[in-house]
């Protein structure tokens, strides 16, 4: 009976951990507070030729995270219906808790080192765990140094090989 308890309070553990983890990403990529006396830019101006693409490159941040939240929130959610369900052996229980204190720590892997990374001057940046292995998206990738510099970085901050990290220059975003 007491084993039941312990398992109990992992799970409320997690859970706590992964609200958390999802709350800290709302605020992360909350929007910017308008001010009240300039008047919104209208959102169907495409911008022209000529002008950097610093909307689109901000959109395809912002929908990477948004869709690699809600690929995590489909996961937890089986997992924690795999790790309640009691009808589930003890061993598939076990593993789906393994995963979502995994999903918990790679979300906080990400999001310090895209925190880093932004703190280190570039305007935005993704992170992504799979496994051991990271993927990093930033824009303004110029050089092989520059990349050189991330990959040391998330070795650093991950804990993993650095041929184990993939740094991708946002399509479009490369100037010379």
């Amino acid at each position: 009976m007491r084993f039941w308890t312990f398992e109990r309070k992992s799970l409320r553990i997690v859970g706590l951990l992964v609200l958390a983890s999802i709350l800290v990403c709302a605020w992360v990529l909350r929007p910017p507070v308008q001010d009240p006396e300039v008047p919104p830019r209208p959102e169907a101006v495409e911008p022209a030729a000529d002008e950097p693409a610093a909307e689109s490159e901000g959109n395809f941040f912002i929908e990477y995270r948004l869709e690699r939240e809600m690929s995590r929130g489909r996961q937890v959610e089986l997992l924690k219906t795999v790790a309640q369900d009691p009808g589930a052996g003890e061993t598939q229980r076990a593993a789906a808790q393994e995963r979502l204190l995994q999903i918990t720590r790679d979300l906080e892997r990400e999001t310090s080192l895209e925190n880093i990374l932004r703190a280190k001057g570039f305007r935005d940046a993704a992170v992504f765990f799979q496994e051991n292995r990271a993927t990093v998206v930033v824009p303004d990738l110029t050089s092989e140094e520059q990349a050189t510099g991330i990959i040391n970085l998330v070795v650093r901050g991950a804990g993993i090989m650095p041929e184990d990290v993939t740094v991708i220059g946002h399509p479009g975003e490369f100037r010379s």
